[in-house]
């Protein structure tokens, strides 16, 4: 994977680094259109819904004779076709829920990530949690986008650790800015936005998570490796056992 810099909270370069292999994943267009149409789809409530001709509340009577007017046979003005009328085929107020799985959406995030740093529009930010008020939050970004020729209106997003999650406050009255949490980074929000700034922080965490769960797994595979090792020398002192046994009956 492509490695990218690494910004002080003061916006100097202080280096490189690179994103954790589980994000180098080849794109898969149609599994990142069908994320992102989930998340969309989820970010509404989708609850609106219309009158029909039988819920208007209008007069019942016939408005003239069946026959004899030369005109086309009407009802009531509950009809669609009247101004004030029911609405035909309106939303029903009953929303379809999608739901995806937390495996895909790994993917899907994985995804995002993979190209909009392989676009040059991501970055990692070191020791945000220095920043202690909104204008050195500011400056940091001002210093970030005149180097990298960012627009006015580019929209930026912080991904913040668990430690550097104080600086939320510092960094959400900028102007075209978004926070989220590194943990709770989603497809949706990265493609959307135009530029990301990553806490390097947040990386650590991940790969700490990474260790972790390895060393569980090393643990349960040592346990089932003593397990198999005793059950197979209790299977050689039995037959030894009774190798001896036939031994004796034979004599």
């Amino acid at each position: 994977m492509k490695s990218l810099q690494v910004y002080s909270s003061t916006g100097s370069k202080t280096g490189t680094a690179s994103l954790p292999k589980e994000f180098d994943i080849k794109p898969n267009l149609n599994l990142l259109s069908q994320a992102l149409h989930i998340y969309e789809d989820r970010s509404h409530k989708g609850t609106s819904r219309t009158k029909t001709r039988s819920e208007v509340n209008r007069t019942r009577a016939k408005i003239y004779k069946q026959k004899g007017t030369g005109g086309a046979r009407h009802g009531d003005k509950k009809a669609p076709i009247f101004v004030g009328g029911g609405t035909a085929h309106g939303p029903k107020g009953i929303k379809r829920i999608l739901e995806i799985s937390k495996k895909l959406k790994k993917r899907a995030l994985a995804m995002v990530l993979n190209l909009k740093v392989e676009d040059g529009k991501t970055i990692f930010a070191d020791k945000l949690g220095t920043i202690k008020n909104t204008k050195e939050a500011g400056q940091f970004l001002g210093k970030v986008a005149k180097e990298l020729n960012l627009n006015d209106n580019t929209k930026v997003l912080v991904a913040l650790s668990e430690k550097n999650k104080a600086a939320y406050r510092f960094f959400r009255n900028i102007k075209n800015l978004k926070n989220s949490s590194w943990r709770n980074l989603n497809a949706y929000s990265v493609y959307t936005s135009g530029f990301i700034v990553i806490d390097k922080d947040a990386i650590g965490e991940k790969l700490e998570v990474k260790n972790s769960q390895t060393e569980k797994l090393e643990t349960k595979i040592n346990t089932t490796k003593k397990t198999v090792k005793k059950v197979s020398e209790k299977k050689t002192v039995k037959l030894k056992t009774m190798a001896v046994k036939k031994g004796t009956k034979k004599k």
